[in-house]
């Protein structure tokens, strides 16, 4: 009996043995398959975290990159800021400057109108001198043919050899003398319209000037507030075009308007040939019996004397300011 019981005993605990045996077989079944299922798993994080990984290392390069370009951004922005401000203080320096250059080119229009409305009077004058001298030639010839013609009356009284040669010298002579008078105040009435002529020239220029400092003035005012004094270069105010040919003033002009303005230029020459004509006339008043019309042609010599002192008396001396003295001041 206890043999049974110990067989029966030990084919249980075989029976046992085989049954953890076979339990052991599938929890080591189910563990490899939990192990495949785990590295399957685990790869698969792997996979994932090497892509989020990648993604990440990405965008942190993206990222930096942005940042890179958003600080060498601000740092343009910064330097815009600074060339804008420095430009500012440029442009109110510019804007001083054009307006102190405005201020000269209205100090220099001013003293334009002045010289233009001095030049005016000037031509008038010398027309008006034009139209006496004129005037004053035609009073000589007029009085050099009645003092010829009284001589002709008073020498067909004298008779004899010596006074007919005598009377064909002087007739001569005051031939002679008449046709130097006579082409001395054409040269001097030539010279007169020359010189209208050349004022009248020098007005034109004159407007021609004041015409292009309005219109500059007119652009200046007109631009001090817009953006383009702000591309403007710097140049020096005094270098400009319309400065330089304003400032730079033919002195052969200045001259000629002196000498037109000078008392006493403008009918030195014409006084002289009167006084000429006054000495010829009372040489031949005593050497001929004719005298008495010569007399009065001394006297109306004398009256166009007259004439020439009272115009000499309305002339003026021109405006002496300049352009170079404004920019002085």
């Amino acid at each position: 009996m206890q043999f049974r019981e110990l067989q029966t005993y030990a084919r249980q605990i075989v029976a046992k043995l085989e049954d953890y045996r076979e339990r052991d077989k599938i929890r080591d079944a189910e563990l490899a398959l939990m192990k495949e299922k785990l590295s399957i798993v685990i790869s698969s994080f792997e996979a994932e975290k090497a892509k989020i990984i990648a993604e990440y290392t990405l965008k942190f390069h993206e990222n930096k990159t942005k940042l890179a370009e958003h600080e060498y951004a601000l740092a343009s922005l910064k330097t815009s800021y600074d060339e804008s401000q420095r430009a500012r203080l440029y442009n109110e320096d510019r804007k001083n400057e054009i307006q102190d250059d405005l201020m000269v080119t209205m100090r220099e229009n001013d003293i334009l109108k002045a010289n233009n409305e001095e030049l005016q009077e000037t031509v008038v004058e010398l027309y008006e001198d034009t139209k006496f001298l004129r005037k004053t030639l035609q009073n000589a010839y007029n009085t050099m043919e009645m003092a010829y013609h009284s001589r002709a009356r008073g020498y067909s009284n004298v008779s004899g050899k010596q006074n007919s040669t005598f009377n064909k010298n002087l007739n001569a002579e005051d031939r002679a003398t008449s046709r130097e008078i006579l082409e001395a105040l054409r040269k001097e009435i030539v010279q007169k319209n020359g010189e209208v002529d050349e004022l009248t020239q020098l007005l034109g220029e004159k407007q021609g000037e004041i015409v292009v400092l309005k219109a500059e003035n007119v652009s200046l005012s007109r631009g001090e507030n817009t953006e383009v004094l702000a591309k403007v270069k710097p140049t020096k105010i005094g270098n400009s075009l319309t400065s330089s040919r304003i400032c730079k003033r033919d002195s052969s002009q200045n001259d000629m308007i002196l000498k037109a303005k000078t008392p006493g230029s403008m009918r030195r020459k014409v006084s002289d040939t009167e006084i000429f004509t006054q000495k010829s006339s009372s040489q031949k008043m005593n050497a001929e019996p004719g005298g008495k019309d010569l007399r009065k042609g001394k006297q109306v010599e004398t009256l166009v004397q007259r004439e020439v002192n009272k115009s000499k008396k309305r002339r003026r001396l021109l405006n002496q300011s300049t352009i170079e003295d404004v920019q002085r001041v």
